[in-house]
């Protein structure tokens, strides 16, 4: 009992420190401890917002993106999250699919325009 005790304390200790790691690479990617998909700003860890859920994932491709149909998706491990946050003005013709960090926001392009990845009409997805 003592043992299992203990091993409860580290690995919430140890997820603790994980969740607190700060970020100095604007633009990184990471699936955090809470199930969500997050992107450094150059300061903070920001979560990417989920607009609404297209089905089902496994729980083996937790953290996966697909590009499909000008949206982008990740598998939370258990839907696929669809991130349409805001649609901006600035085009990006040519370029469906690649995503990219304009300074303040990650941002991919529908095919059309880019497209913010948090804040607008998504949800934190917790």
């Amino acid at each position: 009992m003592k043992t299992l005790f203990l091993a409860l304390m580290c690995s919430s200790f140890l997820s603790s420190v994980a969740w607190a790691v700060p970020c100095s690479e604007p633009g990184k990617y990471r699936y955090n401890v809470a199930g969500s998909m997050e992107f450094c700003d150059g300061t903070d860890w920001q979560v990417i917002g989920s607009s609404s859920y297209a089905g089902a994932c496994a729980p083996s491709n937790a953290g996966r993106q697909l590009y499909v149909s000008g949206t982008i998706r990740y598998c939370d491990g258990s839907l696929w999250n669809v991130i349409e946050c805001a649609v901006t003005a600035s085009p990006c013709a040519g370029q469906a699919g690649k995503q990219r960090f304009n300074g303040t926001m990650m941002q991919y392009c529908n095919g059309t325009f880019w497209v913010d990845m948090n804040g607008g009409a998504c949800l934190p997805p917790y």
